[in-house]
This record gives structure tokens, C-alpha cells and sequence, in this order.
């Protein structure tokens, strides 16, 4: 998801005649969806497997 917005938001400014409308819009979305994802991809890439917490380290 995030991917996809990132190509969204890139094609948004690059082919929007008004800049400023591009980014508020990208940024407007950012803010209010975008960061969710955000917050869930971080979660997940910090949280421990089930593996690797049963697995006995020496």
C-alpha cells in the first residue's frame, strides 16, 4: 500500500498544473492515512517472531 501511494503521490505532483494543490493534497492524505501504515509497518518490523523467542540462544 504504502508503494502504491508513493507512485499516487508522484504522479500527482509531476502531472497537477497547481503545485501547491498537489501538495496539499498528498500531504492532507499523508497525514491522516498514510501515517497509520506508517505506524503498522513499523510495529511489525519490530515485533518478535514466536521462532525466534521459544529458540534457546547459548
Amino acid at each position: 500500500m504504502l508503494k502504491a501511494w508513493e507512485t499516487v503521490a508522484l504522479y500527482t505532483e509531476k502531472h497537477q498544473p497547481n503545485k501547491a494543490v498537489a501538495v496539499r493534497a498528498t500531504n492532507l492524505f499523508n497525514d491522516n492515512a498514510v501515517s497509520h501504515f506508517h505506524q503498522i509497518f513499523r510495529r511489525r518490523q519490530n515485533q518478535m517472531s514466536l521462532d525466534s523467542f521459544l529458540v534457546k540462544k547459548n
